[in-house]
């Protein structure tokens, strides 16, 4: 019984690391307990009494007792002045898990964070998300293996069903709760569990759950396939204390561009909105300068087939300091959006730093507006940078890269803390 997780405990969980094993005292969870001593393979738990069930604490305690007779360490958290009136219940608590199992994956240095979810888990969340209009790429929904919240996160029984969990159980005489509000109506999962997807297997005599698992396993081939297209595309994304920016691929198709963009906010820890990628796709394709889209607290700007996810949080901290020797590179806007160092040439002392006037002319004769146009400096990046003033004009900027005083004598460093 359960023969693809057992192969996948052998073959990928080592008596080296350290692992957390997430224990509800549900099937799915005892199951991955009693197979993990039967590999021994070494963890420790930690259960969530969520109060809402008369009896959470006895349940609780039963566990610890399992725990201290298998000589494992236990680790308990209790939800308490908890509103249970409130809507979404089921989200809270899922969130009130995790940073629960994020503080203690933390400060024990494990290897990973063990959870239960097995294959009716995946093809309720593939149902739901369906319904729900969810993008393509999200269809995949639960990986194998997946990190979040910088945890490294192991589903051994993704790929077995309730039905099986519950023979084997059977079979190795494991005892587990039963969670009455699995079968109460009132929340999506039991309606799903329930209702649902069993009247959809009636309708259409086909074993309803297997097929979902199937499109969620096709789903992350195919998004396997774009990751694998674009990934040196992907590989070009430079972060820095602005946030992050990148330039475009040419030729994308609208497909390769919505994946493109998902990977994009997936490693910024962005989750992109159905209606704010289709609009960034309008945007990029009719090549709309400048235009952006605010999303969490990123300003994602589409500008001369760059696109940059710019930090709203970053705040402007420039000062000069006098050096004595002559670098050997100019800085431009890149350089300082990475970290980097401005260097401006002073013509004397009394220049200034302050902020800049497009439409001033520079002592090349050309407005400052024109001369970031023709150096192809980000719109949205020319108002923020301070420039040198000697009295009513500007003599020097570090977003080109190129020099405008004619008569330098004095040379000072410009030091981009936070734009």
């Amino acid at each position: 019984m359960l023969d693809k997780a057992k192969q996948y405990l052998e073959e990928n969980l080592h008596s080296t690391d350290r692992f957390l094993l997430g224990l509800s005292g549900g099937p799915d969870s005892i199951a991955l307990f009693a197979l993990l001593l039967q590999k021994n393979i070494p963890f420790a738990v930690c259960h969530v009494n969520h109060g809402w069930r008369g009896e959470s604490q006895k349940e609780a305690e039963i566990l610890a007792q399992m725990c201290e007779k298998n000589e494992i360490t236990f680790h308990l958290a209790e939800i308490e002045d908890f509103d249970f009136e409130k809507n979404n219940i089921e989200d809270r608590f899922r969130r009130e898990r995790y940073k629960f199992f994020n503080a203690l994956y933390k400060r024990g240095k494990y290897t990973a964070l063990l959870l239960g979810h097995h294959g009716d888990d995946q093809a309720e969340t593939v149902l739901k998300r369906v319904l729900e209009g969810s993008s393509l790429i999200n269809l995949g929904a639960m990986d194998i293996e997946a990190e979040q919240q910088g945890m490294r996160i192991i589903r051994p029984l993704l790929f077995h069903t309730k039905k099986e969990i519950y023979q084997f159980l059977k079979e190795e005489k494991f005892t587990f709760f039963e969670d009455h509000t699995n079968h109460d109506m009132k929340y999506l999962r039991a309606k799903m569990r329930n209702k649902i997807i069993p009247t959809l297997e009636k309708q259409f005599g086909k074993n309803i759950v297997n097929n979902l698992n199937h499109l969620a396993i096709k789903t992350k081939e195919v998004e396997g396939f774009f990751y694998n297209r674009l990934k040196k595309e992907l590989s070009s994304l430079k972060k820095g204390q602005l946030g992050a920016y990148l330039p475009l691929p040419k030729n994308l198709q609208l497909i390769e561009m919505e994946y493109f963009i998902r990977f994009l906010c997936k490693s910024m820890g962005l989750t992109f909105s159905r209606k704010n990628l289709e609009l960034m796709q309008l945007i990029i394709k009719d090549k709309k300068s400048g235009k952006k889209i605010v999303q969490d607290q990123f300003e994602i700007i589409y500008d001369r087939n760059y696109l940059f996810f710019h930090d709203l949080k970053a705040s402007a901290d420039v000062y000069c300091e006098e050096v004595t020797e002559k670098p050997t590179t100019i800085c431009d806007w890149k350089k300082l959006w990475e970290g980097g160092t401005g260097v401006l040439y002073l013509p004397h002392k009394q220049c200034y730093l302050a902020s800049p006037d497009l439409s001033k002319r520079l002592p090349n004769g050309i407005t400052l507006k024109k001369w970031y146009v023709q150096h192809d400096v980000p719109a949205f990046l020319r108002h923020k940078i301070p420039v040198v003033w000697d009295n009513n004009q500007i003599v020097g900027e570090c977003l080109t890269g190129k020099q405008l005083d004619l008569y330098p004598n004095q040379l000072l460093t410009l030091i981009t803390k936070r734009i």
